[in-house]
């Protein structure tokens, strides 16, 4: 194990994640402050030392998650549109799925995904500045919106 993490650790600059997919793969997630869609998500076999497969799409990466039980990658991307995309890979990172969101959001938006739970569907976050929204897959209007401006004026 030491010879791969020191191939996994070349590989990691100071904007980098690493997440488990299994006992012998992770994904690195590599994000380029300076060029949006230069941010790179490989899937690497850490024991082979090799790059399995690269899922970025050439888009600026917003969140990712690895899943268990079925085993699978999702990835939201955001085009040049301001679209914003989840993507769904299984975790030999072929793709299974792709899906557009129906709304627009500007470049410096923050975006998480929330995984279905129960009877709750999946949910986007986005936080853009100090509001945070909260969509529905198919919906073009909020669920909910919060308002986290801080008025000073009840503190002092």
């Amino acid at each position: 194990m030491a010879a791969s993490s020191g191939f996994t650790q070349a590989m990691l600059g100071d904007q980098s994640q690493v997440y488990q997919v299994n006992d012998t793969e992770v994904l690195i997630e590599t994000q380029d402050k300076l060029v949006e869609t230069e941010d790179k998500l490989e899937l690497i076999d850490v024991v082979k030392g090799s790059v399995v497969k690269e899922l970025s799409a050439g888009q600026k990466i917003l969140d990712v998650h690895v899943l268990t039980n079925p085993n699978k990658i999702i990835v939201l991307t955001q085009t040049d549109a301001g679209k914003i995309q989840k993507r769904v890979f299984n975790d030999q990172g072929a793709q299974t799925g792709k899906f557009q969101y129906p709304i627009r959001f500007s470049k410096n938006a923050e975006t998480k995904l929330t995984a279905p739970y129960g009877h709750v569907n999946e949910r986007l976050m986005v936080r853009q500045g100090n509001r945070f929204t909260l969509y529905s897959p198919a919906g073009r209007q909020p669920l909910v919106t919060l308002d986290a401006q801080i008025d000073k004026g009840i503190y002092e």
